[in-house]
């Protein structure tokens, strides 16, 4: 028991978030290729993406105790594109339901696409002693894409 929690179900972590996070990146980029389709006409090529992952070891309790430590890790990618000020009404309609924004003074519109998805929740267990649940791992389990 004592070697599953300190070994096992951190790598498993580990194995989940990754696949997780190739799986996503795929969709991510999926999606990207479909809004290109419907936004490049009218607003153009997007300024920029950043992609970010985010990994916590979260506690999953049940009543008044923690029952679990989870390793919990989600995918959020930020697309930024220019609206120009002649842009038809259409591409304006897009920017009102993709989060649009006031841009620097010139007048131009941003419009940021956000694509946010959970990439795994893994259980970490818990330390067999003490009777509370003691976490397992103190770090998050990132993909191994990101390790460095």
């Amino acid at each position: 028991m004592f070697l599953r929690a300190l070994v096992l179900l951190p790598r498993t972590a580990q194995a989940e978030a990754s696949q997780g996070y190739e799986l996503m990146s795929e969709e991510f980029t999926r999606l990207s290729g479909a809004d290109a389709e419907a936004l490049d006409v009218d607003v153009g090529a997007p300024l920029g993406t950043v992609r970010t992952v985010t990994c916590a070891v979260e506690p999953s309790d049940r009543g008044g105790f923690v029952a679990d430590r989870r390793n919990d890790c989600t995918l959020r990618e930020l697309e930024v594109r220019a609206v120009p000020q002649d842009a038809p009404e259409g591409a304006d309609r897009a920017g009102t339901r993709l989060r649009d924004a006031q841009a620097p003074p010139d007048g131009a519109r941003l419009l940021v696409v956000v694509r946010h998805a959970r990439i795994s929740s893994s259980s970490l267990g818990c330390l067999p002693l003490p009777v509370f649940c003691e976490p397992t791992a103190d770090e998050p389990q990132l993909p191994d894409a990101l390790k460095g």
